[in-house]
């Protein structure tokens, strides 16, 4: 019996050895020699070794549907939904939908969240498909984190995205404005195509209005739609501003004479002022009729000119406007 009992013993040993060998740092169990077939062995990426998390936006270059595989333009990196990945695509509500990996295709706009990993793959565990009916990639509301005006350029809070602006790109603003209104004095109401609410004898209009590329500042909060240039870079073709009529007080208007005009630094003076005026890229420059449009070079010093512009550090002001009066 006892003779029997080690024959066991040593037939177990030698099963725990094998295992253990078999199971050595060098080789995993189920290991595959293409680490670009995880959808067959590991869709959820369990053997891989986490890397850094990743989160960027491209348009796709090729689908591989049996590896739930994609490349992008202009990218390196090759991503591959987990087994688990949640793909969504959005829609023109802003909500999400979820939809197959086969409904991706080539040339949509896609955001990508995962990891990558040691293969240098990206293991996705979010795909976001931002292709959708209309004339524009994706759309998102946020916040105004920093601002190049010479660029025409901006970033916002929740994206890591650059934002560039052209002179196609279409900026809008809600403004709002107070009037007085007593009912049973005048029955003054506010002028047609504004929508307003009485409030302690005060009628808020809100309306719609045209602004430029210099009237946006840090901490605007912006409705944008935009195309995705790169992994880096988007442009916005349409910009609404939501809150420019919280901070009314910001913008100062005054109209004085020209003293003086740099064209080289685009630095402006006025008489009477201490303001040292910066004329950026986005800067509208109108001639005394209101819609004929002038550079720098056309002001002339003692020139009167009917001045917009936001204050910055100190003495600063950044002209969103400049006119020149009528005479």
């Amino acid at each position: 019996m006892k003779r029997l009992w080690s024959i066991w013993g040593i037939t177990i040993l030698v099963a725990i050895v094998a295992l253990v060998g078999g199971c050595s740092r060098d080789k995993i169990i189920g290991q595959v020699e293409n680490p670009a077939d995880y959808s067959s062995w590991d869709p959820a990426g369990l053997y891989a070794s986490p890397g850094d998390s990743v989160q960027f936006s491209a348009r796709v270059r090729t689908t591989d549907q049996n590896r739930r595989m994609l490349t992008f333009n202009g990218i390196s990196d090759t991503v591959i939904a987990a087994h688990n990945c949640e793909i969504v695509r959005l829609n023109n509500n802003n909500s999400e939908a979820p939809i197959p990996f086969g409904d991706i295709q080539p040339d949509d706009s896609v955001e990508i969240k995962g990891v990558r990993q040691q293969n240098k793959y990206v293991l996705a565990h979010k795909i976001r498909n931002c292709t959708r009916m209309g004339n524009f990639d994706l759309s998102f509301r946020d916040t105004i984190l920093t601002i190049d005006y010479d660029a025409m350029t901006f970033t916002v809070s929740n994206r890591s995205e650059t934002i560039m602006a052209d002179s196609n790109t279409i900026i809008r603003g809600t403004l709002t404005r107070r009037i007085a209104y007593d009912d049973h004095i005048n029955g003054e109401t506010p002028g047609s195509g504004t929508a307003g609410k009485l409030i302690n004898q005060y009628m808020y209009s809100a309306q719609d209005t045209t602004l430029n590329f210099a009237d946006l500042t840090i901490g605007n909060v912006v409705e944008i739609r935009a195309n995705i240039l790169d992994s880096v870079t988007l442009l916005a073709l349409y910009i609404h501003v939501a809150n420019c009529q919280d901070k009314p007080q910001q913008c100062t208007q005054f109209t004085a004479p020209l003293a003086s005009v740099d064209t080289a630094a685009k630095i402006v003076t006025w008489e009477g002022y201490n303001w040292t005026g910066l004329v950026c890229k986005g800067t509208q420059l109108l001639a005394a009729d209101g819609t004929t449009e002038l550079t720098l070079a056309d002001f002339a010093v003692g020139e009167m000119v009917a001045v917009r512009g936001l204050p910055l550090v100190g003495d600063t002001l950044k002209v969103c406007k400049m006119e020149k009066a009528a005479e």
